[in-house]
Parts: C-alpha cells; structure tokens; sequence
C-alpha cells in the first residue's frame, strides 16, 4: 500500500504553456495534478486587438528615449507602479488623470473618449450651450441674449444669435417676415403700372434678411416692357440712397414674374423695393389688401438717390413681395 510523504500544499499550482496542459508533481508516493487549463481554441476580436496592442506598447518601452524614460520615473514616484507601467499607461491614452490646484481637470485621450460627457464638458460646460460643427472643428455656441432669435448668420453660413424682429414692425419670423409673404390680390383684376416710373412698396426688413428677388404676378404678356429693380433707403418717409439694383429684364409672361437682386439688410428698418418700367407699360394683379406705397418719376438710369415721390397707402398696385431665392 502506498504511503504519503508528507503533507501536500494547499495553495501551489503549477501550470505549463500549452492549450489543455496539465502540470503534475510527486511528493514520495503521492502524484499531484493540476486540473486542466480552460483555454478557448480561438481567441475572440477583442482578445487579438488587446494582444497586438500591448505587443506595440512593449516595443515602444524597449525604444523610449531618455527624456521619456526621466519623465516616467517622476510620473511613476512612489505610486508603486514601474517606469514601464507609466511608459505603456501613456501609449494606451490613459496615463494622465488628476484636477490641478485650479480645479481644471487633466484626462488622458482614452481615458476622455470613453465618457461623453467629459468629452462634451471639455468643449463647454455652459449651461444652455449649443453644439455647433464648423468647417473645421465642432465648437461651443454660448447662449445669446434674451432678444434675439437663434438663425442662419448670412456673413458664415452657421448658427448664430441674430437680433429679433423690433416692436411694431413686419412679422414675427426672422426668415419670413410680411415682405417675404405674397400680398392678397385680385388675379383677375389689373393695374397698369406706367412706364416711366420707379413703383416701390415699403417693407420692413431685419437685419441679416438675404434678397435674391422682388417677384409679382403679370395678368398678361408685354414683350416689350423693361424692368430694373432697385431697393433704396428711406427714414421717416424720406426716400434715401440706393442700396441695389439688379440686371433689367425685357419682356415678361403672364404669371409670377421674379427680377433678380443681390441684397443682405444690414440692418433692422424700412426699405423701399420694387423697380422700374421702361418703354411699355406692365399689368400686375392689383392688391386687395392695405400696403404701403411708393413711386417716383423715372425714365432713363436709376438715380443713386432717391427723389422725392408719392408714398400712400391703399388697397392698389403695389402687390409684389421680396424672395431670398
């Protein structure tokens, strides 16, 4: 009958490399074995990445130069970590993580990418901040000021604070005030717009408001009209400079007729646009609602100012409106 040597150990085991191995060990008659190794037959992704990752931070320690391997050593102090563990620490990302005497907090790269909202945090804390991705980087838009209203800045194509509509004047909508906004009319129903004159209605427009064209409906066909539009300044009902004008146009079809213009109101205020009629006269679909109109004498060049003319009001001619198309 076999005996025992001795007591055997409680806490050893020995393992071999190799999938499934199994390690054993003779103490006089006694065999010990180790169980077998639980190894999976193919490693997962995850497990290839983290293996070949750490493969490229161990050549990175065996090539560190002289300063880095300095600054690991002071990084490394009496934390208990080696000057290799800080080396491989920093090429994974995640060796930086402390809040200087300032309260600003210092993150590794990796360590910032794995919480969101670290990450946001780091572009702005503000409260009611808004993200804003720009031609080249994503950036912090700060809240604006109570009266104005979040819109498309002309000058940067981007999301800006712009100035809000003034009291008492135009609509309500930044991008689509009343001069943006077909006037009521009377299709079947058409005043001669005389050749010879500048017609203009008097609208209010917003600062940062884009014009590409003043449009109006024709009731019929005039080949031989000439139109020029043009937008002048006006202040307490006195005509001011001319601020644009755009190509004349010869002839125009029965329907909605559009006159390019190139103009950004600069500012908040009323402005005169319309355009002149040269050679014949134009039919356009009268108003049947109250606007404010504006004409003056005109049968050669724009003037650069404005003279004087004869503004009204009424239900009458001036039935066109402003695109930004």
């Amino acid at each position: 009958m076999a005996s025992r040597a001795g007591t055997p150990p409680t806490s050893r085991r020995i393992f071999l490399r190799g999938l499934g191995s199994q390690a054993g060990r003779q103490l006089g008659s006694f065999v010990y074995v180790s169980p077998p190794l639980r190894r999976k037959r193919s490693l997962s992704q995850a497990q290839i990445y983290a293996t070949q990752t750490l493969a490229v931070a161990a050549r990175f320690v065996s090539l560190a130069q002289a300063w880095e391997y300095e600054t690991a050593k002071d990084l490394a102090g009496a934390s208990g970590f080696t000057w290799k563990d800080m080396l491989i620490s920093g090429f994974f990302g995640n060796a930086v993580e402390f809040t200087d005497s300032d309260g600003v907090q210092w993150t590794g790269r990796r360590i910032l990418a794995a919480d969101i909202q670290a990450l946001l945090d780091s572009i702005s804390s503000t409260p009611g901040s808004i993200l804003v991705r720009t031609a080249s980087t994503w950036a912090a838009l700060y809240p604006g000021d109570p009266n104005k209203v979040l819109s498309i800045d002309p000058a940067t194509g981007l999301p800006n604070w712009l100035a809000a509509p003034s009291a008492g004047g135009g609509g309500a909508d930044f991008t689509r005030s009343d001069a943006f906004a077909p006037p009521r009319q009377a299709l079947n129903t058409a005043i001669g717009m005389t050749f010879g004159n500048y017609f203009a209605r008097v609208l209010w427009l917003q600062a940062g408001q884009i014009i590409k064209s003043i449009k109006f409906y024709s009731t019929g066909v005039v080949s031989t009209t000439k139109l020029t539009p043009a937008i002048y300044a006006q202040a307490l009902g006195v005509p001011g400079a001319q601020l644009a004008i755009g190509a004349q146009v010869i002839g125009v079809v029965k329907g909605i007729v559009t006159l390019a213009i190139d103009y950004v109101a600069p500012s908040d205020g009323w402005y005169l646009c319309g355009f002149q009629v040269l050679t014949t006269t134009v039919n356009v679909a009268s108003g049947v609602n109250i606007i404010d109109q504006y004409f003056f004498s005109s049968s050669g060049t724009l003037p650069s100012t404005a003279p004087a003319g004869t503004f009204n009001s009424g239900a009458a001619w001036s039935s066109f409106w402003l695109s930004d198309t």
